[in-house]
């Protein structure tokens, strides 16, 4: 009796230390996640949006910024794949046989035509772009926190609002999506080195106007996002099978009185 007591002790100090155990790996889990939901420093990142992050992590206006995240957006993936669902076999055989990352965009990019403008409008209208259309430059966000576009008033309507932009690549499905998204990265780190002022942290005033005081002090906060769709289809002309990643990029800004 005296054996079975004792046994029965033992299981009992195994199972309890077995629900500490438990508690503890989901406690951390529930930490974990809630990284997720702070801004800057020590958000989760995630996905392919990682990727981006790692090959950007040196940028000047991204180094060490904690007002800067990636993760990825499960809105902009559902709006990138209808934009790609929209690709016919005769353009999608245009955009897989080019090499590096090539800009889709019926304005500035290398792809024109009414494709590349229908995948634009798809994916504008989907992932609630804040312009109405997607400009390489857009995506340093600087255009956003100035007091001399889109105003009325000679105030930008943008400067106190949370804003959204982005740019669609994409990439012969030759290489790996990590070499890509890495592919991407390059072209985003010119646009970001090339801009004035990118991504501001804050709606800064120029010093020769007299009004812009009275519209407030904001600052800002992003979030860098990437999605990845792949097409394959055959080319109605020679049966051959044509393949290619379509990356979208997007920088959702957050505004706060500061």
């Amino acid at each position: 009796m005296k054996l079975k007591k004792i046994a029965s002790l033992a299981l009992a100090g195994v199972m309890a230390v077995s629900m500490l155990a438990g508690c503890s790996t989901a406690s951390n889990g529930g930490n974990n996640g809630g990284e997720g939901e702070g801004e800057g420093e020590g958000t989760v990142v995630s996905g392919y949006s990682s990727v981006l992050g790692e090959a950007l992590k040196n940028v000047d206006c991204i180094k060490d910024k904690d007002y800067i995240t990636f993760q990825d957006n499960a809105e902009d993936k559902t709006a990138l794949q209808a934009a790609v669902d929209a690709v016919e076999a005769e353009a999608l055989e245009d955009y897989a046989t080019t090499w590096g990352a090539k800009l889709i965009s019926p304005d500035n990019g290398d792809f024109k035509g009414d494709t590349s403008k229908r995948m634009e409008k798809i994916f504008v209208n989907g992932a609630k772009i804040s312009d109405d259309d997607l400009k390489s430059g857009d995506i340093a966000m600087a255009w956003y926190a100035g007091y001399n576009n889109n105003k009325p008033n000679g105030y930008s309507k943008f400067i106190n609002t949370s804003a959204k932009d982005g740019v669609l690549y994409v990439v012969n499905g030759a290489v790996t999506v990590e070499q890509a998204v890495k592919m991407v990265a390059e072209k985003i780190e010119d646009q970001l080195k090339n801009a004035a002022n990118a991504l501001p942290e804050t709606n800064a005033k120029p010093d020769d106007c007299k009004t812009c005081a009275g519209y407030g002090s904001y600052k800002y906060s992003y979030t860098i996002s990437v999605s990845v769709v792949d097409k394959t289809q055959q080319s109605d002309y020679d049966q051959a099978s044509n393949f290619a990643h379509f990356i979208a990029v997007t920088v959702s800004r957050t505004a706060k009185v500061a």
